[in-house]
């Protein structure tokens, strides 16, 4: 892992650089991105006054997801970038003024330290939390681009099997916003998941403002993306972490190499409504 330099002011100062990077010369097409990967706590924070049997749940990062990307970035050889801070701190894929980018309850679960935020507390961890995330991840994009590397994102999440009381029985969900190409490729040709329960825009979509990485890095910029769910107890156990890193790599590469024989990458995508 790379990116340990310590920040020198603020809620992170002495504390490591919200951006991390993992195989940053990775030669494949594809820049894994992990906005959920960490769960550090600024000590200034004192968790948030999270309950302690909360402290390793799915509110506070997404349970398995930093090691699936890391392991799909060794197998396809792609670079990665990760958020190295908890999601309840800021949430790095969410659009400013979104209500739940600091969100002082989830799934039931109260989060005090993120009650009667006023807007400049929030704006400060925007800064402080997301901006070097979100520049970082610019940075590796710019490069690719001056050397004139095809990119294609795809992101990296897990979901819980229980929310608010509801069972998911959905294995993997394929997320979207307005750009379809990559989304509708995995949709139509999921060989490699066969077996499993897969959904398009599940168990949330756009409507949920969960696309905002896609929106900023990807469809701004005309790049293929795509937002990947995997149901967290997969990802528990080391063979099920194998079985679906072996899976999702290589259906996110034959997606992919697709795609880019299909399309040519030129100005920001648009198209219709998000399905």
């Amino acid at each position: 892992m790379r990116d340990i330099a310590m920040s020198a002011a603020g809620l992170l100062a002495g504390q490591p650089s919200p951006f991390e990077s993992a195989n940053p010369a990775g030669r494949s097409d594809i820049l894994l991105v992990c906005e959920h990967a960490g769960r550090q706590m600024p000590p200034s924070l004192d968790w948030l006054g999270l309950a302690q049997e909360h402290r390793n749940s799915h509110i506070v990062s997404d349970i398995g997801a930093r090691e699936l990307s890391i392991e799909l970035s060794r197998r396809l050889d792609a670079a990665l970038v990760m958020q190295r801070y908890s999601r309840l701190v800021y949430d790095s894929n969410r659009d400013w003024g979104a209500t739940d980018e600091t969100p002082s309850s989830v799934d039931f679960i109260e989060v005090p330290g993120n009650r009667d935020l006023t807007e400049g507390q929030r704006r400060s961890r925007r800064d402080e939390v997301y901006g070097p995330f979100r520049d970082g991840t610019r940075k590796v994009i710019d490069q690719r681009m001056r050397e004139g590397r095809r990119t294609a994102i795809v992101t990296i999440h897990s979901f819980t099997p229980v929310f608010k009381g509801r069972v998911r029985h959905l294995d993997v969900g394929i997320v979207h916003d307005t750009d379809t190409r990559l989304a509708d490729l995995m949709l139509g040709d999921h060989r490699p998941a066969r077996g499993l329960d897969i959904e398009r825009n599940e168990p949330y979509g756009p409507d949920r403002g969960v696309t905002h990485t896609l929106k900023v890095h990807g469809i701004a910029r005309g790049l293929l993306n795509v937002m990947i769910e995997i149901r967290n107890d997969h990802l528990m156990e080391a063979a099920g972490l194998a079985f679906f890193a072996d899976l999702m790599a290589d259906w996110i590469s034959t997606s992919v190499d697709k795609a880019f024989l299909l399309h040519e990458q030129g100005p920001p995508y648009v198209s219709g409504a998000a399905r």
